[in-house]
């Protein structure tokens, strides 16, 4: 059914609010995609080309195969992840690979970190499981990426803090124990707060569907927390995260350079705030490139070698989630007709 939408325009209509959230979204769509145009620019005009071209003749297949292996097992502990979290209905990690695929493909190619949505529709479409489900177990599996995170820098830092600035060890330990700080009082929060029945202003329709998805949000976390499921998740979100380090690490050996699995963490730990930015590029271009070349140059690589590195590591990564998104595209679409014909 068509609707008026003749209100829009109206400064006292109360859609404004939303009509200036969908604009201030293009705008962030609009700096991403000029973010990866400057970046593409900068490289035409600084990257030695000659240097690209002897990394992709001499690639070490042997490393770049581990690496592809790491990337694989990372998705499939993503999806047992999921398995573990999901609280209103089980599902199957058959059905779970291709949703996982298909959303790191989107959550990585478009610009402002927008594919991140893709998860909530694509569990929604293909597992049936509810929006506000969907969006708490995302909200949920994203706290333990960073409380993983900081539980592995905090156990790496004793080990290395001698081959780093004093600043940089400082920084990664405040941010390691405030994130841990901060996930033991939010279980604390999730476990004694009881959910009211929401906020309702019969005058503002917007302010009260925030109040009802903060409420529907709340009541997902607290079913999250009341599975009992933290053991695996945890595990799981160790062997994401393990396999994501060794993936970046084989793939800088595949490309014939050296590096010690603390700069590795290290490049993680500055890749995750760029990427979270809403600001991020398409295809991740510019903030990879940013991360990989400021964590190398702190670590004594050359800016020439650094910028060689992300570049190279940036073209396998895009290529391999690519061919991810296209595999679990191309199994979702059998997958989904085979069952129409079955019916």
């Amino acid at each position: 059914m068509l609707q008026d939408t003749s209100d829009d325009c109206n400064p006292d209509s109360p859609n404004t609010g939303l009509t200036l959230k969908i604009n201030s979204k293009h705008v962030v769509w609009l700096l991403g995609i000029l973010i990866s145009i400057a970046t593409i620019a900068y490289l035409v005009i600084n990257l030695d080309w000659i240097t690209i071209l002897g990394l992709v003749t001499g690639l070490q297949w042997g490393w770049i195969i581990v690496a592809v292996v790491m990337y694989a097992f990372s998705l499939v502990f993503r999806a047992y992840r999921f398995k573990y979290i999901y609280y209103s209905k089980p599902a199957s990690i058959v059905a779970l690979l291709p949703v996982v695929g298909l959303h790191n493909f989107f959550n990585y190619i478009l610009p402002a970190r927008s594919g991140e949505f893709s998860y909530i529709l694509l569990a929604k479409q293909k597992l049936d499981i509810p929006y506000s489900e969907g969006t708490a177990t995302l909200l949920a599996v994203r706290i333990y990426d960073f409380v993983m995170i900081a539980a592995i820098l905090l156990c790496v830092l004793p080990f290395s803090w001698m081959n780093m600035p004093d600043w940089v060890f400082i920084a990664s330990l405040v941010f390691s124990v405030t994130v841990l700080l901060v996930f033991a009082g939010m279980l604390y929060f999730v476990r004694r707060w009881t959910v009211g029945p929401g906020y309702v202003d019969r005058n503002n329709a917007l302010v009260s569907r925030f109040g009802s998805v903060i409420r529907q949000l709340s009541i997902g976390l607290k079913q999250i927390y009341a599975h009992r499921a933290h053991l695996n998740i945890g595990v799981f979100t160790l062997g994401i995260w393990l396999c994501l380090y060794t993936n970046f690490y084989f793939t800088i050996l595949g490309l014939g350079y050296s590096i010690n699995f603390f700069q590795v963490v290290m490049l993680s730990l500055v890749m995750v705030p760029l990427t979270l930015l809403p600001l991020q590029g398409v295809a991740n271009l510019g903030t990879h490139e940013l991360a990989w070349v400021s964590v190398l140059l702190l670590f004594g690589y050359p800016e020439e070698t650094a910028l060689a590195i992300a570049v190279g590591s940036h073209g396998f990564l895009f290529l391999l989630v690519v061919l991810v998104g296209g595999l679990s595209f191309a199994f979702s679409w059998f997958s989904q007709n085979r069952y129409s014909e079955d019916q």
